[in-house]
């Protein structure tokens, strides 16, 4: 029964997160005057907790060993920061970007078999909740380091006037870039330590970890360019690249080059 309401809360992120954006898209001249948009935000938020929520109801425990459990993580954390940003920065139109993300997130999530699944030998250790927790929120501040920074490629508030000023938003992006750096930080710290009790070994240059410390140099690199008094949208660029390699390290290494973390498929 619970398997089933979990694909069928997956779908209704789907749909929310769809509905949200064509209506985005409907008061795209006026947004800061209506009130829908920050309301389906809410809601679309609240949907996804209930799913996460379903998830660790369903597993019996904090859900951090599987690709699937991953997605329902960052639904419901990129959802509840969107909602936040939409409603007390009064900044709605960052949907339509977190929205289209969510989307096919959610798609993705949709291929698993929402069974319960053994845990793995390496997963059963005191480091799981904290190493992969800390990853998750990683990446998702990553994310929106990534959204306002193409908020600024497009031209912040001098082309859009729902966009805030170009100087707000690369602080912006610029806070949570150093935020999910030093999480980061944590994560291959802490990874380390783990994969030498688990493994043997502090590094073994596994593709999951390779990745890891790519992304890690890449946003030190958007960090280091920025403070030199590179323009907003060299750094910017910067900070794209940072998310497509934040997106290999977390999908693509796990389909195109398996390794010791070829679990969490």
């Amino acid at each position: 029964m619970l398997e089933t309401l979990q694909l069928y809360l997956i779908w209704a992120i789907i749909g929310s997160c769809v509905g949200s954006f064509l209506l985005l898209l409907l008061h795209r001249n006026k947004l800061l005057e209506t009130s829908v948009t920050k309301w389906l935000a809410v809601v679309t938020s609240i949907i996804a907790v209930a799913a996460l929520v379903t998830r660790i109801i369903a597993v019996g425990r904090l859900p951090f060993t599987t690709g699937l459990d991953f997605g329902f993580w960052l639904c419901a954390l990129m959802l509840i920061i969107s909602a936040v940003i939409t409603i007390k920065q009064k900044v709605p139109v960052v949907g339509f970007l977190i929205y289209p993300i969510a989307v096919g997130l959610a798609i993705w999530m949709t291929s698993f078999s929402m069974e319960q699944t053994a845990v793995a030998p390496a997963l059963r250790s005191y480091w799981l909740d904290f190493h992969v927790s800390t990853a998750i929120i990683s990446y998702t501040t990553f994310l929106f380091s990534f959204v306002f920074s193409v908020m600024i490629l497009v031209g912040g508030k001098k082309k859009f006037k729902n966009l805030p000023e170009t100087e707000v938003l690369n602080e912006w992006a610029y806070r949570a870039c150093i935020i999910g750096l030093a999480l980061l930080t944590i994560v291959i710290i802490t990874g380390a330590v783990w994969a030498e009790y688990a493994w043997g070994s502090f590094w073994s240059w596994d593709p999951k970890e390779t990745w890891a410390l790519i992304t890690w140099l890449i946003y030190a690199m958007y960090i280091h360019l920025r403070l030199r008094g590179w323009s907003e949208t060299k750094v910017a660029w910067v900070n794209v690249i940072g998310l497509v390699a934040v997106i290999f390290t977390l999908f693509g290494v796990s389909y195109l080059l398996p390794g010791l973390h070829s679990y969490i498929q």
